[in-house]
């Protein structure tokens, strides 16, 4: 719990509007142990990624962050989320270009971690130096571009992001390689045949082929979006034809299109919409993904389809804390300024 007040100090210090944030408020808190650093300006998290050691805790403020050359250590960074919050006014926490992880100097960054931060470019995880296994990567609540897996791996997770993108292997080994209810606009493919790799309640908008994975409960456009041969799919919404590969894929309790998709799919969500697009048509609304109908378009665990459903819903908002209410004083007491804060704490989404 220390380190979630932490985290709610150093939301309350910079992110309190929409409005733009001045190179000045923006800020980076390391946490390390019982002890706190502050970095101020656009270099912040860079400065503290550098101070950082092994399994402590960086906290970013909202606005736009300059981004290291590689981040090479086992951390744990939380922004205040990749889109900007209507609820309590606070803005999105945003990387200026893409995250790159190459385990060099010796140091190999395992059980990395990374939720609520707007990441403008591509997730490049490479061969790393130090070891032929990285393991425990996750990215919660965030948004990306393509995320490419170069490294042999363990347990990576891709959890209640918008990828925007493709999901590539590039021959590496992942073993308990999970995307769970993520909005995908590109493929999940190339990873070695002896990967094993799990879809699960996620939407796949991309027009061609995907990998020979495990697939459940998960929506698919029905533009040529086939599995490679060996794919399994369970209580997946999609083309049939498409999903079975011409009957050659193993298809259980799948959901299929019977007359025109786009009436198909506006049967399926509760906004009627009938497409797969991320936002409302005509708005910059982000869309809930809820499904009008669970109990016919259910999963194999008994909840619905599609990022809505499953052990963790589709939900943008970080796990830090968020603050409900601030009072500063007007004027110093003995030298000090009196500044209350009222946070919630969010449960943890690791």
């Amino acid at each position: 719990m220390k380190h979630l007040f932490s985290m709610a100090v150093a939301l309350f210090m910079t992110a309190t509007s929409f409005a733009q944030v001045v190179s000045e408020a923006i800020s980076a808190t390391l946490q390390r142990g019982e002890s706190t650093t502050v970095y101020y300006g656009t270099d912040a998290l860079k400065q503290a990624l550098e101070d950082a050691g092994e399994g402590n805790i960086i906290t970013l403020s909202s606005g736009t962050f300059s981004v290291p050359d590689n981040f090479n250590k086992s951390v744990k960074i939380y922004g205040a989320g990749y889109e900007d919050d209507t609820l309590t006014g606070v803005a999105r926490t945003f990387l200026a270009g893409g995250v790159t992880m190459n385990g060099l100097d010796g140091q190999h960054p395992d059980y990395f971690y990374m939720e609520g931060v707007w990441i403008n470019g591509n997730i490049n995880i490479n061969n790393l130096e130090t070891d032929t296994l990285i393991q425990g990567t996750k990215f919660v609540k965030c948004r990306m571009g393509t995320f490419n897996m170069k490294n042999n791996s363990d347990a990576t997770i891709l959890r209640q992001c918008f990828i925007n993108g493709h999901i590539h292997g590039n021959n590496a080994v992942a073993t308990g390689f999970i995307v769970q209810n993520c909005y995908i606009t590109g493929r999940v493919q190339w990873f070695n045949t002896k990967s094993a790799v799990l879809v699960d309640h996620c939407i796949l908008t991309a027009g061609d082929s995907h990998g020979p994975y495990l697939f459940k409960n998960s929506i698919f456009t029905d533009r040529w979006p086939y599995l490679d041969l060996g794919a399994t799919a369970f209580n997946c919404v999609g083309s049939m034809y498409y999903l079975s590969n011409d009957n050659q894929n193993t298809i259980v309790h799948s959901y299929t299109s019977y007359s025109n998709w786009g009436d198909f799919l506006g049967t399926i969500f509760a906004d009627g919409q009938k497409n797969l697009n991320y936002t409302l048509d005509d708005t910059q609304i982000p869309r809930r993904w809820e499904i009008a109908n669970p109990d016919v378009f259910i999963g194999d665990d008994g909840t619905a389809v599609g990022p809505a459903g499953g052990d963790y819903p589709w939900d943008k908002i970080p796990s830090t804390p968020r603050i409900i209410s601030s009072k500063i004083g007007n004027k110093t007491v003995g030298g000090k300024l009196h500044v209350t804060v009222k946070a919630e704490a969010r449960p943890v989404t690791e």
